[in-house]
């Protein structure tokens, strides 16, 4: 009797230790092979452009968070969705601020993601974006992560054609956009979104990339940044990233002026001469332009001859290091106003 109680004794021991073995194995295996879950999977391009219907509660609200020398954009659409543009460099002090502001204003969740391009003081703060917020969906510029920290991820999550950017801030990133397990895609003019309401619509238009993904190659990361507009009532505003000289002719050349018209326009880089060329300004035409950029930052940015160009354009100027955050509202009849919170 008792040999037999020791044997079942034994037996559920060894079960016990099975049972652990299988599950620490069960966790190194996910450990090792996460990279190439689901979460590779892009969103089918075949989905665009998306088209939605909402109700419009409110104003749409276009929010330029002063990151220092960097920049974060938030939009809020008037059926309430959450759309952030960069999220500055990942500073404690620049992410707190970030976090502190989205919580000030509402946010609970990020419905849409947008990564201009791999530079650190566009995404650096993002994975502490992710690790506070659920995100839904990414937008992220066709670029590599040529980076030790994700050399397991799949060719369809990291195109090995594609230019590529090695720095461990791109690589934070792309395993934040990994791990959330979000849908995603790359950027191009294909990749539109329209929101409608009743008597009207919100849409963000991405106008660069023009070309097809697997076509999309550009020799200077700043020029991944696409040239967004969104509109709304009337009232419509451009985003700009770092996006270059190079990339605003390749807009000029391909849409007209009827498209690139806009109320309010992102100065793109920071308001670096190697940007808003004269052209381009003449067709975006805008009343107002944002500048983000740090207090005495060490590139001089904005540099004057943008300044001269958009003063001479009768451009109302608003800067994130005289003003703080910068906030836009729009009405259903597409009046708008500003403020600084």
């Amino acid at each position: 009797m008792k040999k037999a109680k020791s044997n079942l004794i034994s037996t559920k021991i060894i079960k016990t230790a099975i049972f652990f073995v299988a599950v620490i194995v069960i966790c190194v295996t996910y450990y090792y092979l996460s990279p190439f879950l689901l979460s590779e999977k892009p969103s089918s391009i075949d989905k665009f452009p998306i088209a939605l219907s909402g109700t419009a509660k409110n104003d749409l609200e276009i929010h330029f968070i002063d990151v220092g020398q960097g920049d974060a954009s938030l939009i809020k659409t008037p059926d309430g969705k959450f759309i952030m543009i960069d999220a500055g460099v990942d500073d404690e002090k620049v992410t707190d601020k970030v976090i502190n502001y989205l919580k000030k204003i509402g946010v609970t969740k990020i419905d849409y993601l947008i990564a201009t391009h791999p530079d650190a003081d566009h995404i650096g703060g993002f994975p502490k974006i992710f690790d506070r917020y659920k995100v839904k969906f990414v937008f992220r510029s066709y670029v590599k992560s040529d980076n030790i920290k994700t050399d397991r991820l799949k060719d369809r999550f990291n195109p090995p054609e594609a230019n590529y950017s090695a720095t461990d801030v791109y690589a934070d990133f792309i395993n934040s956009v990994k791990d959330e397990r979000c849908e995603w895609v790359f950027i191009n003019a294909e990749t539109d979104l329209t929101i409608h309401y009743d008597n009207d619509f919100f849409k963000m238009d991405f106008l660069t990339p023009s070309k097809p993904i697997n076509e999309v190659k550009y020799n200077d990361l700043n020029d991944y940044s696409p040239l967004l507009k969104i509109s709304y009532a009337g009232f419509s505003a451009m985003f700009t990233g770092d996006a270059t000289k190079s990339v605003e002719e390749e807009a000029l050349k391909i849409y007209g002026n009827s498209t690139l018209d806009c109320d309010l326009l992102k100065v793109a880089h920071h308001g670096s001469d190697t940007s808003t060329g004269r052209a381009f300004l003449k067709a975006v035409s805008p009343s107002y332009a944002v500048i983000s950029c740090g207090v005495d930052n060490e590139y001089g940015h904005p540099h004057i001859e943008v300044t001269t160009a958009l003063l001479e354009s009768a451009v109302k100027i608003y800067r994130t290091d005289k003003k703080g955050n910068i906030v836009f509202k729009v009405n259903k009849n597409g009046e708008s106003s500003v403020l600084f919170n």
